[in-house]
């Protein structure tokens, strides 16, 4: 599979398709390959993963201007994937295996935290490279967990508490999660606070993947009021 980006295709996204496809042509007639041309962002993801029949794995040497919009699609999509193989900014790389508590830490890192198992294979500098960009990069390796990391009771609600609680990073939760239905007075805080154990004088960045959960299915049980 050949995927590009955005706009009229890049003539070396046009090339790579042609030269796979002419080099592949009797596999792909037989079935057993398929190469298309078509925005990375906009591909069907899970529709390949339902006709397919099974999980397949993503490589790809992303365009570092949507390598964090790439990897929410990935997640959104980490149903149908089992591995994907990702050449990142270096920067980029870091926030996904940060620890709670540094500066590289936010939505992205717990979001893949939650799905996946992420490690950095190897960094490449920027000398590797001719021209020479003006950045670093490293291989990151992610693969999606069968089972999420913790029990969800609805994960489109876990991202918006995770957003949320990063949305105002120097305010605390109890500030950040007003925002949330549900959650639309002072007691509701109250009634959250002693559902969860956790204190919502805190900041979003000081919590662990498992408090998020934690926060999330106690706002679900709230909503469910």
């Amino acid at each position: 599979m050949c995927l590009s980006h955005g706009g009229p295709r890049p003539i070396h996204a046009r090339k790579l398709h042609a030269i796979l496809s002419e080099n592949f042509s009797e596999r792909k007639s037989e079935g057993d390959i398929n190469i298309c041309l078509c925005d990375a962002l906009a591909f069907d993801y899970r529709g390949f993963g339902e006709k397919i029949g099974k999980k397949y794995k993503v490589i790809a040497n992303l365009p570092y201007n949507i390598s964090t919009e790439m990897l929410f699609t990935l997640i959104d999509n980490h149903r149908f994937i089992s591995r994907a193989v990702l050449m990142l900014q270096k920067e980029v790389a870091e926030r996904l295996v940060a620890k709670p508590g540094t500066k590289e830490y936010g939505v992205i890192t717990v979001l893949t935290s939650l799905m996946c198992d992420v490690r950095i294979g190897l960094h490449v500098g920027r000398g590797c490279f001719y021209p020479a960009p003006k950045v670093d990069s490293a291989v990151v390796i992610i693969d999606f967990k069968e089972k999420l990391q913790k029990n969800i009771g609805d994960e489109k609600l876990f991202k918006s508490v995770v957003r949320a609680a990063f949305g105002k990073r120097r305010k605390t939760l109890k500030n950040c999660l007003l925002s949330l239905r549900g959650i639309d007075a002072p007691e509701d805080l109250v009634a959250l606070e002693k559902r969860s154990g956790i204190d919502l004088t805190r900041r979003g960045e000081t919590l662990s993947v498992d408090e998020f959960a934690t926060l999330s299915n106690a706002i679900l049980d709230i909503q469910k009021r």
